[in-house]
């Protein structure tokens, strides 16, 4: 199988006609799909226009059925505060965004009927589409995604907050408009709202006494489909909506039920795919299970490249050692990357520099070289900053003034994961034979979550981000000083001066061809501080039964098969 990044994968804005300033053709990419060609992002003022949606169902389609899916336990159905790719899964076909992507990864409008951003970058306006019902029948309108929004820059949920930073404020002039008032200008903005905010309904949540610790097991949507039964650790149902006609499909879906069926770990999951107990892995076989299941007639394999990474979060604001940026440099070079991805992946990934992908070609900058695997060196800066073997363990001591003990850093990862069981084992390995002692900390994934991102209860973190579909945001979001909050994605704490400033500047930033430019200079100084240590980015297999079809592929495991997309046009092949 071909390396994912040999092949030509961009985001497609096709709805947009390109202004050319200073260079012929700014490509600007922000999701990694199937399609091969580019095309350029507008700079403001630009504005997007809805599609007409097609209105009938194919009567040659054979409808009905329930369709099953495999994936780890969900964490929470709290839209707010979730943030896991399979819960995601599920919310997305419950509460319906302002845009969406097609097949060929267009962004395009979905409960917005157009969006428009001033030349200045600094009003950002979205017209909604009348027509959309809540489940209980009451009309979905401007106020509730003014209310989504203004709940989120409140209570400070998750990442999304990073994105809201720069608005000054939220207004519904009427019920189908909303206008969103900078006090800086972003020139990505308008596309992270669309995409990242699911709308939820004000006339429900207003009502809640606590947003963040609320359950939600009874879900109010304006989605495609309904919760009808949720057994935690077993399984989540959802209905079609059969009077649903809302654009962009303008029909109900074919399916009558989705079931999530949830697994301990990966390797019964795909047993079960095996065996036929369910029709779908859409979050990844396992490289080792993916001859058997190509070489079985019955199954499709689509390999589809992450548009995200894998990585090693350093507790850099809590732990001293970590905190030392010659430390995080010696054990950059304590990683063996090839061995990462031919060992565990069988070269079904690719090796990270920065955390910006080589896949996201307009956003890469080739001209960062990786740090060296080179154990040697990296033992001989650890004794440059003080940290030498003075007892012969084998491991070398921390500087007295922190007690002189041997330097270990416990590194924590999901239990549950095949593929970061074996990366943990290589880490350890390889930082050990450094003189760095890595006790490995296995943990249920959820708990894991919540520890890490709210407690910040962790030195070393192996995880990963599904998506990046906006570098300068991911930048913003992940490593600005002004982010690093319980829920947040700045996990580590780094505040480095240079390095903020830089993130800021680019990411308030009205023009798109500057903010790519800044993306590129960001890098260098990623590199030199590593404020996560960045390891691969994954090619996964998502697989699924022939007897089903219809299915529209995206980009990565986050929308994958499993996508709005694909579960409003997946239908039963004819026998």
């Amino acid at each position: 199988m071909a390396s994912s990044s040999d092949r030509p994968i961009n985001l497609l804005h096709s709805s947009l006609q390109a202004t050319m300033r200073r260079r012929d053709a700014m490509r600007w990419l922000t999701f990694a799909g199937g399609g091969a060609s580019i095309a350029a992002l507008t700079l403001p003022p630009y504005s997007v226009l809805a599609q007409t949606p097609a209105a009938t169902p194919d009567p040659n389609i054979q409808q009905g059925g329930t369709f099953q899916m495999g994936i780890a336990d969900i964490s929470s159905l709290n839209p707010f505060v979730s943030n896991s790719q399979q819960d995601s899964l599920i919310l997305n076909l419950l509460y319906p965004a302002l845009g969406t992507l097609d097949k060929d990864s267009n962004r395009l409008p979905y409960v917005a009927e157009s969006w428009e951003t001033s030349a200045d970058g600094l009003t950002n306006t979205f017209k909604l589409r009348r027509g959309f019902l809540w489940e209980d029948g009451t009309p979905l309108t401007a106020h509730d995604v003014k209310f989504t929004c203004d709940l989120e820059i409140e209570q400070k949920f998750t990442f999304k907050t990073a994105i809201l930073a720069p608005v000054a404020s939220i207004e519904a002039p009427d019920d189908y408009t909303v206008v969103f008032t900078m006090s800086q200008p972003v020139a990505t903005f308008i596309y992270d709202v669309a995409f990242w905010f699911r709308i939820m309904p004000k006339h429900i949540w207003e009502t809640i006494e606590d947003p963040k610790t609320y359950t939600n097991d009874q879900p109010i949507g304006a989605g495609p489909f309904r919760l009808t039964r949720w057994e935690k650790t077993q399984f989540v149902e959802l209905e079609a909506r059969k009077d649903y006609n809302y654009p962009p499909i303008g029909r109900p879906p074919y399916v009558d039920k989705l079931i999530y069926r949830t697994y301990p770990d990966v390797n019964t999951l795909v047993l079960a795919f095996q065996n036929g107990d369910i029709d779908a892995v859409p979050q990844g076989v396992p490289v080792d299970s993916v001859d058997a299941i190509k070489q079985d007639p019955a199954f499709e394999v689509v390999p589809n490249a992450s548009t995200g990474y894998n990585y090693v979060a350093p507790n850099i604001a809590e732990n001293p050692h970590l905190a030392n940026v010659k430390v995080r440099q010696a054990m950059a070079m304590g990683i063996d990357k090839d061995v990462i991805v031919q060992f565990v992946f069988k070269g079904n990934a690719g090796k990270m520099t920065t955390v910006v992908s080589p896949v996201l070609t307009a956003w890469h900058n080739p001209d960062v070289e990786d740090w060296p695997f080179d154990i040697e060196a990296g033992r001989q800066l650890l004794e440059e900053s003080g940290y030498t073997d003075t007892d012969d363990s084998g491991f070398v001591n921390v500087p007295e003034e922190h007690g002189g003990g041997d330097l270990e850093l416990r590194l924590s990862f999901a239990a549950n994961e095949p593929a970061s069981q074996k990366v943990a084992a290589i880490l350890k390995e390889n930082w050990e034979k450094m003189g760095v002692s890595i006790p490995l900390d296995a943990q249920e994934s959820n708990a894991l979550y919540q520890r890490v991102r709210f407690d910040r209860d962790y030195e070393l973190y192996l995880a990963g981000w599904g998506i990046v579909d906006n570098p300068s945001r991911h930048y913003y979001s992940t490593f600005h000083p002004s982010q690093y909050n319980p829920g947040s994605n700045n996990l580590t704490g780094i505040d480095n001066d240079e390095f903020a400033a830089l993130i800021e500047e680019t990411h308030f930033n009205a023009d798109l061809e500057a903010t790519q430019e800044g993306v590129f200079k960001i890098q260098e100084i990623d590199h030199e501080i590593v404020p996560v240590f960045a390891l691969y980015y994954p090619e996964f297999n998502l697989a699924y039964n022939r007897r089903w079809q219809g299915f529209q592929v995206l980009p990565g495991s986050l929308l994958g098969i499993a996508s709005w997309h694909s579960m409003v046009n997946i239908h039963q092949t004819a026998s």
